[in-house]
């Protein structure tokens, strides 16, 4: 439904669809929509994924209704949990 109402505001291409190709990239951050439903990382943030994960990692984008500090906050909690061990592969 938040898919199809922000294609109706203009902010999805109408030829966007869910699934597919979906990228995850760097250059995030920019407070704007502008990705056609990538997912941007900030470069430091697309570094951490590039270290924890190998290509063909299996991964599950789920959506959020929080804002940025709260998402920030729970990417510091995970980034803590690897360092300790406690994140396996």
């Amino acid at each position: 439904q938040r898919f199809q109402a922000a294609q109706a505001r203009g902010e999805l291409p109408r030829n966007a669809h869910i699934g597919g190709l979906i990228e995850i990239h760097g250059d995030g951050g920019k407070g704007v929509n502008w990705t056609a439903g990538c997912v941007a990382l900030r470069n430091d943030h697309m570094d951490e994924v590039y270290k924890l994960a190998k290509v063909g990692t299996p991964v599950t984008i789920v959506g959020s209704l929080k804002g940025l500090p709260a998402l920030e906050e729970t990417f510091q909690n995970l980034r803590k949990q690897h360092m300790n061990g406690h994140t396996q592969h």
